[in-house]
């Protein structure tokens, strides 16, 4: 299961890339996407959170295992994406995009009070500067598809 999740948002980025006119706009969505995409099957799902709770409370798994079998490639893959992009940034600053891009997606869903957050809400949590703020809408509608977030008259909740 963890090597089909590995696989999953690694092969959306490969495939984003190798799409005609690849954007980094793209590449970042396509990963999102795979992100908050639930699992096909409804009992794996389950069971994969299951097994993800378990293993925190009571660790069986080596160490390093989640780190270097879906971490740390899915990371390799991203942060090489974005530097097919942006070329003049460092191993290390594409790393801390990867990381910056993550959290903010985690970010925009940890909409957790039960009115739910507007959209201008959302932007004035970001902390990124940039055109990002006029793609938060298609992000917004991508998690909304995927079942991460609830859209109830124009504020958002996570689910």
């Amino acid at each position: 299961l963890m090597n089909e999740l590995r696989e999953r948002r690694t092969d959306a980025i490969r495939e984003a890339l190798a799409s005609p006119g690849a954007t980094l706009e793209n590449v970042l969505l396509a990963f999102a996407w795979q992100i908050f995409r639930p699992l096909d099957d409804e009992n794996r799902a389950r069971s994969f959170i299951q097994l993800g709770h378990r293993e925190m409370a009571e660790p069986r798994l080596p160490a390093a295992f989640c780190n270097e079998n879906i971490v740390d490639p899915i990371e390799r893959a991203l942060g090489e994406a974005i530097r097919r992009f942006v070329p003049e940034l460092s191993g290390d600053e594409a790393r801390l995009a990867v990381h910056a891009f993550v959290g903010q997606l985690f970010h925009a869903v940890e909409m957790a009070s039960a009115a739910g957050l507007s959209l201008a809400e959302i932007e004035a949590r970001f902390s990124a500067r940039g055109p990002w703020k006029r793609r938060l809408p298609i992000v917004l509608d991508t998690l909304t598809a995927v079942g991460r977030v609830r859209e109830h008259e124009g504020r958002y909740r996570a689910m």
